[in-house]
């Protein structure tokens, strides 16, 4: 499509269906993959890398800190500089492992948790699959949808409303 509505929609997948097997997807609204970040933390994409430079525990432990505090001059004198510490990524407080989601990101993006049971995703509506078109409309009598998304999933999926 040639113009992208301001639309972002979010699924998550984990257990459930009949079985409560894994890969269970649900539509769980017109939400920005931000909304769901609370639980997590953020680091920069290569601070391990730059605490394995400085052996001592103590010292390690400083650079730490002055990387919590975004100390950037005192991180500077240290020899570690903004390039060096890569951009900034949400990590799971549970695993300490990234989720794949930048904190610099449109309101879409994938945070997954655990690679299996775990996952959230928002994109803009005109990106969705038909299954998930589908898994809106099939929740629209449950949970609330907007004028925007009826709007458009009418415009655009009528092929898929029973009438």
């Amino acid at each position: 499509m040639e113009n992208k509505t301001e639309i972002i929609v979010a699924f998550h997948t984990g257990r459930g269906g009949r079985f409560n097997n894994g890969g269970h997807t649900t539509f769980i609204g017109q939400k920005e993959i931000t909304d769901f970040t609370g639980d997590l933390f953020i680091r920069f994409q290569n601070e391990a890398k730059i605490l394995e430079r400085f052996k001592s525990e103590k010292l390690r432990n400083l650079v730490i800190n002055y990387i919590a505090d975004r100390d950037l001059d005192t991180l500077k004198e240290l020899g570690v500089s903004v390039d060096d510490l890569g951009a900034q990524e949400y990590f799971c407080g549970a695993s300490g492992s990234s989720v794949g989601l930048m904190v610099d990101n449109d309101g879409t993006g994938c945070i997954d948790i655990d690679g299996e049971y775990d996952t959230t995703s928002a994109c803009h509506i005109e990106d969705c699959w038909e299954s998930q078109i589908k898994l809106i409309i099939k929740n629209s009598n449950r949970e609330y949808i907007s004028n925007e998304i009826d709007t458009f999933i009418k415009e655009n999926w009528s092929e898929l409303i029973e009438e």
